[in-house]
C-alpha cells in the first residue's frame, strides 16, 4: 500500500470510528429517552446539541472518499444494498424532522407526543439499518448476477446476522449515551441513574455481541475464527475485553472523563478488531471474489486529488468541531443553569 493510499484509508478509518462515537451517542440518546420513558428529556437534547448535525460530517466524508477513491465498492452498496440505505436515510431525515418539530412545538399535546415518539423511533431504526448494511458488505451474500430481485436487492441484508449486527450498533450507541449523560447531568441521584444505564447496556452488548458471531457461523461466515487467527483483532477483542471491569468500575464510582474515554477506547477496539480482520476487504461477493482497497482504487491522480482535498478538510473541520463542543459546552445554556 501506497503512502498517498494509507493517507486515505487513515481519513476513512478516522471518520467511521468518530461517526460511530459522536453519531452513536447522539443517536443514542434518543435511544435513551425511549428506554428511560423521556426522563430528562430536555437534558438528553441539550447533551446532543454539539453534534447534533455536526456528525453527519463523518458520515458523508465516508461516502465520498468511497464515490471519489474506491467507485467499484460505493457502486456495489448503493446498488445492491440500497434497500437499507434507503431506511437509514430516511431514518436520519424523520429523525431530524420529528425532533426539530418537537423543540418548537408550542406545548405538549397529540403533536407533540407524535414527534416525540417519532424521534425515539427513527433514533433506533437508523443505526440498526446502518449496522445491517454493515453486516451484509462483509457476509459474502451480495449476488452479481442474481436470479430474481430478491436474491439481489433483499437477501443480501435480510437475514440473521445482518439483523445481529444491527442490533449491536443499536446497543452500542444507547450504551455510549448512556455514558455520555453521566457528565451531563449534576445531581448525583442523576448521574447514578445514568451510570446504572450504561453498565446495564453494557452488560446487554456482551451477550449480543456473542449472538453476531453465532450467527455469522450459522450464516457460514467464520468470523470468530478470523478473529482468532488474526493478531490484530485478537488484540482489539482482549483489549475491548479488558475494559469492561475497568468501565464498570468507573461508572460505579461516576468518573465522568475516565469512563468516556475507556469507552471511546474499547469501541475503537471493537470497529478496529473488526475490521484488521477483513483488511483490507471492504465488501465480499457471493462468488468469492472481493472488493479491496487495493484492487477498487481509483487512479493515481484522482487520488492524490482526493488526498489534497482531505488534507484541507481536516485542517478546517478538526479545529472547527473542536471550537463548537468548546461554544456549546461554555455557552448560554450553562450559564442560565449555574443563575439558576
Amino acid at each position: 500500500m501506497t503512502p498517498l493510499l494509507a493517507f486515505i484509508v487513515f481519513v476513512l478509518a478516522v471518520s467511521l470510528a468518530l461517526y460511530l462515537l459522536l453519531g452513536g451517542a447522539d443517536f443514542g440518546a434518543g435511544i435513551l429517552e425511549w428506554l428511560t420513558r423521556g426522563r430528562d428529556q430536555r437534558r438528553l437534547a441539550d447533551a446532543i446539541a454539539p453534534v447534533w448535525e455536526a456528525n453527519h460530517v463523518w458520515i458523508l466524508l465516508v461516502i465520498v472518499i468511497l464515490f471519489v477513491g474506491f467507485p467499484s465498492v460505493y457502486s456495489t452498496l448503493t446498488h445492491y444494498l440500497h434497500l437499507p440505505l434507503l431506511a437509514a436515510l430516511l431514518g436520519i431525515v424523520f429523525r431530524g424532522a420529528f425532533f426539530a418539530f418537537r423543540h418548537y412545538d408550542v406545548g405538549v399535546d397529540p403533536a407533540h407526543r407524535l414527534y416525540a415518539w417519532g424521534y425515539r423511533i427513527s433514533s433506533v431504526w437508523t443505526p440498526f439499518f446502518l449496522g445491517m448494511t454493515l453486516g451484509a458488505a462483509f457476509l459474502g451474500r451480495i449476488d452479481p448476477a442474481p436470479a430474481s430481485f430478491v436474491d439481489g436487492f433483499v437477501a443480501p441484508w435480510l437475514n440473521t446476522f445482518a439483523a445481529a449486527v444491527g442490533l449491536f450498533t443499536v446497543v452500542l450507541c444507547a450504551y455510549v449515551a448512556a455514558v455520555f449523560m453521566v457528565g451531563e447531568v449534576s445531581a448525583p441521584s442523576d448521574q447514578t441513574y445514568y451510570a446504572r444505564w450504561g453498565a446495564g447496556l453494557l452488560a446487554a452488548a456482551v451477550p449480543i455481541g456473542g449472538v453476531v458471531f453465532w450467527t455469522a457461523h450459522r450464516a457460514g461466515y467464520p468470523l470468530l475464527s478470523h478473529f482468532l487467527a488474526t493478531p490484530a483483532a485478537l488484540a482489539a477483542l482482549g483489549v475491548a475485553t479488558l475494559l469492561l471491569p475497568l468501565i464498570a468500575l468507573s461508572l460505579r464510582r461516576r468518573r465522568v472523563w475516565t469512563s468516556r474515554v475507556l469507552v471511546g477506547l474499547q469501541l475503537l477496539a471493537i470497529l478496529g478488531g473488526f475490521f484488521a480482520v477483513e483488511f483490507p476487504t471492504l465488501v465480499r461477493l457471493r462468488d468469492g471474489s472481493e472488493l479491496t482497497l487495493l484492487n477498487t482504487q481509483a487512479p493515481p491522480a484522482v487520488l492524490a486529488w482526493l488526498a489534497v482535498a482531505l488534507v484541507v478538510g481536516v485542517v478546517v473541520v478538526f479545529p472547527a468541531t473542536g471550537y463548537l463542543f468548546w461554544v456549546f459546552k461554555q455557552g448560554p445554556a450553562d450559564s442560565d443553569e449555574r443563575a439558576g
